[in-house]
């Protein structure tokens, strides 16, 4: 008995979810829609160049780039850690030492 009243109930629910869908009309795109969309993207696409101002600018950005990471590297060479290792000597002492907490 109680599962014929469960199958009513769920066949009252899906007739009035199904009812509620009357009316409804198709979404429609405006006009000439998918026309603007072409001509925007053969717009964008144009030009495949790289402005001039644009290269220059990420030309400039990887030489300071360049010149900062050999900055570095002289440096590291220059200098001497405490107790006068070399910086590459320094690191592999790092690598054997312990840092466990407990």
């Amino acid at each position: 008995m109680k599962n014929t009243i469960q199958n009513s109930e769920k066949e009252q629910w899906k007739d009035h979810v199904l009812s509620s869908l009357e009316g409804i009309k198709r979404a429609e795109a405006p006009p000439f829609l998918f026309t603007r969309i072409q001509a925007s993207i053969l717009l964008t696409n144009r030009n495949p160049y790289v402005s001039t101002p644009k290269l220059m600018l990420g030309v400039v950005a990887f030489l300071v780039l360049c010149c900062v990471n050999l900055w570095v590297l002289i440096e590291s060479n220059q200098v001497a850690s405490p107790n006068n290792v070399p910086p590459l000597q320094a690191a592999i002492m790092l690598e054997s030492v312990n840092f466990d907490l407990y």
